[in-house]
């Protein structure tokens, strides 16, 4: 045998042995000849090259056969890195959190495949401001309940967590007044009906104040013929709502009866306050009284110091305080901007500062806890003229209140009064100049004294300027003849509304899975 043919095999052998020895050892590839990291089977190591994998369009990833889990294949289509997972078949691998939104100027894209992208929707709007300002998530949720009976102009009045109701006093029952004249919309079973354990006939600027406390509403002054609110006045009485059951008001020692005054229940000494309005046949007054209910009498109070007036905003501190703002004479053409503040512990006024203070009527007021919120509707339809004022009681001081921000360019016209809901002031707005009639909240925190939009649905032609607080829901109900639809609105919960204006394009919105 030759020495050639004795190495052949002897070669063979070498090589084989290698192969089989490399198939279970580490490998590195470098050009510094380190090993192998222990825990990698692969450790390639460069500081000026990368590792190129192989790179198809999605039409040929998706025609690889059987693809093992965990395969990865760049998409040159789109411009990602594709794995393979039987659950979820091809996906592009990525760090995008769930939820996060994506704006396109087309649908489909293969940017945002639907295995991986929830499709929104279209927006397409002109008329826009600058790009960056005009993308916007809303959040909320508006909730409407059909009514077909309420008419007229109730009061609404929040019976507390332990019922969770709404009850509109002073309506019309099928366009005929009627002792049968209570609604009640229950926010625990999300339900409107007609009240069966009691009513309450009462029309024309009349106060319906909740005692939560006692299950109770005090009802005082107004009219109880619809065909003539003006005269005769009614004098008031309680009634508990639990029960339907009322109990009148001492007439004797009671205050000239009125229409167009303001009361407050001071929780604290357990006694209703009333305050001015028009006095049947005497005319406009300025006479605080009070009413104790466990001994059924009033007392006139301290004189107060500002002039006979109507429809002032009267708020209680929750303390020791009655806070009176604003007014206006009998035919509403004189406004007045000044107030006073009644301490109940000394029985005493104090007037309130008029450095900085409002020179235009304010429409409603709420308290903070430590401050009176002020506001007043626009009083100009095509221009931007909403203004808001928050008073410090214990510093008496006034503060303005920044106006409420540009919305996609467009500016808010206020047409409604604010709500308070424990925390910020809600002001239902709309946009000036926008085609289709654009509704908003807007949510301002005494905190930051910052405003922020929330999702106003398509409410704005119907909505009226009567609203209440309810636990965590906010009511609105609007302020026409006929119909008396509920309008819910809850911070919490539903879908956001995105929005986007821009000039004459048309925006897909995607969001992460």
């Amino acid at each position: 045998m030759s020495k050639r043919s004795f190495l052949k095999p002897l070669l063979l052998s070498f090589l084989l042995w290698s192969a089989m020895g490399i198939s279970h050892a580490q490998v590195a590839i470098n050009t510094t000849g380190a090993a192998p990291a222990n825990s990698a089977i692969l450790d390639i190591q460069s500081i000026n090259k990368g590792m190129l994998i192989p790179r198809m369009k999605t039409t040929q990833i998706a025609a690889i056969t059987n693809p093992a889990n965990g395969l990865m294949i760049y998409d040159t289509d789109k411009k990602g890195m594709s794995v393979f997972n039987t659950a979820r078949g091809w996906s592009i691998l990525d760090a995008i959190p769930s939820g996060r939104m994506f704006v396109s100027e087309t649908f489909p894209d293969t940017l945002y495949p639907l295995s991986d992208y929830d499709y929104i929707g279209v927006f397409d709007a002109t008329n826009s401001s600058s790009f960056k300002k005009c993308i916007n998530i809303l959040l909320g949720e508006w909730i409407e309940r059909l009514n077909p009976i309420l008419q007229m102009q109730p009061k609404l009045c929040y019976t507390g967590s332990s019922s969770n109701k709404i009850l509109a006093i002073g309506t019309v029952y099928n366009s005929e007044p009627c002792d049968s004249c209570m609604l009640v919309y229950n926010l625990t079973t999300d339900s409107i009906y007609k009240e069966t354990i009691g009513y309450i006939r009462r029309f024309e600027r009349f106060t319906a104040t909740t005692d939560t406390t006692n299950a109770r509403i005090f009802i005082w002054g107004g009219s109880d013929n619809i065909d003539a609110p003006e005269t005769p006045f009614r004098w008031g009485f309680a009634y508990y709502y639990n029960t339907g059951s009322k109990v009148l008001m001492d007439s004797t020692t009671a205050p000239p009866i009125r229409v167009a005054h303001r009361a407050v229940w001071a929780g604290s000494v357990n006694k209703l306050l009333i305050f001015g309005g028009i006095a049947y046949n005497v005319g406009l007054v300025n006479s605080l009284y009070a009413y104790d209910p466990a001994a059924n009498n009033w007392t006139l109070l301290a004189p107060c110091p500002l002039s006979p007036r109507k429809d002032p905003i009267a708020l209680y501190d929750g303390n020791d305080h009655l806070i009176i703002w604003g007014g206006n004479d009998i035919p509403g053409t004189t406004n007045y901007y000044d107030g006073a503040v009644y301490t109940i512990s000394t029985n005493s006024w104090s007037m309130i500062s008029s450095v900085n203070a409002p020179t235009r009527l304010m429409t409603k007021g709420s308290w903070t806890g430590s401050e009176m919120l002020l506001s007043c509707i626009n009083v100009d339809q095509n221009a931007y003229d909403y203004k808001a004022y928050r008073y410090n009681l214990a510093a008496n001081t006034w503060t303005l209140i920044p106006d409420i921000p540009l919305h996609l360019g467009k500016t808010a016209i206020v047409d409604y009064d604010h709500l308070w809901n424990g925390s910020s002031m809600l002001q239902l707005a709309r946009l000036l100049g926008t085609t289709n009639t654009t509704a908003l909240m807007w949510s301002y925190s005494p905190v930051t004294n910052t405003w922020t939009a929330l999702a106003g649905g398509g409410l704005i032609n119907v909505i009226g300027d009567r609203g209440i607080q309810a636990g965590d829901a906010t009511i609105f109900n609007p302020n026409i003849w006929g119909g008396g639809d509920f309008f819910r609105y809850e911070t919490t919960g539903g879908t956001p509304i995105y929005q986007i204006l821009t000039d004459g394009k048309e925006f897909h919105y995607y969001k992460k899975k």
